[in-house]
């Protein structure tokens, strides 16, 4: 009956010592995730940063090439509306007879 204690009481050592292996395992598995976690992190904010950057770049870029694409279109319409001859009285005429009838 001895022996049988004395088996027991080992095998709970040993199945102490397994699971303070575990927990130590999982601990240091836990730390190299969260290490890992925080690199990839980092990385992926500088990056993002970049890429950011660049593509505010561009953003920026196309937006004043747009704007003075319009503004050239507007400029050369409203030279095209004032290079246009004018004929005031055959316009109030028009305006009279339509309106006036």
């Amino acid at each position: 009956m001895a022996e049988e204690i004395d088996v027991i009481q080992h095998l709970i050592e040993v199945e102490k010592e397994a699971a303070l292996v575990i927990h130590e395992a999982q601990d240091e598995a836990d730390s190299r995730i969260a290490a890992a976690r925080a690199k990839a992190d980092a990385e992926f904010k500088a990056q993002y940063s970049v890429m950011y950057e660049q593509l505010e770049g561009e953003a920026k870029e196309k937006m004043a090439n747009a704007k003075s694409a319009h503004d050239t279109a507007i400029s050369q319409y409203k030279q095209s509306l004032e290079s246009t001859p004018k004929n005031k009285e055959a316009f109030s005429a028009l305006m009279d007879s339509l309106l006036f009838k």
